[in-house]
């Protein structure tokens, strides 16, 4: 999560979604499996529970998605808190519209973006 990001078309990440599933060949270099199970094993406890869960070495020895899926409630309003307009990488650690999350939660994040009216 980051309110200025090094991505040259964004501005920050929002990483409100955590965690997905490989669907086509395409998913076999994806740098989020990569990121998350790093973050996974990280020395800050707090931050290494945002991403428990979300991966497993496959056979070959390679992280891969475990398939769950989940809202950072805790995230949730923080583009809120932002005074300026920025372009933001919505669920930059997952899949917003992944068929594990229920479409109430999927609302909660419009919701947010629709209240930042900027």
């Amino acid at each position: 999560m980051s309110a200025k990001s090094t991505i040259g078309w964004t501005d920050a990440t929002w990483p409100i979604v955590r965690g997905c599933s490989k669907i086509s060949p395409g998913c076999d270099n994806c740098w989020a499996i990569r990121d998350a199970h790093l973050h996974a094993g990280a020395p800050n406890a707090k931050a290494a529970a945002h991403f428990a869960g979300l991966t497993a070495l496959d056979d070959a020895g390679r992280p891969d998605w475990s398939g769950d899926v989940r809202l950072d409630q805790s995230l949730l309003l923080w583009p809120l808190h932002w005074s300026k307009p920025k372009t933001i990488f919505a669920a930059s650690s997952g899949d917003l519209f992944h068929e594990r999350l229920p479409d109430e939660e999927i609302d909660k994040v419009f919701a947010v973006m629709a209240l930042g009216h900027w």
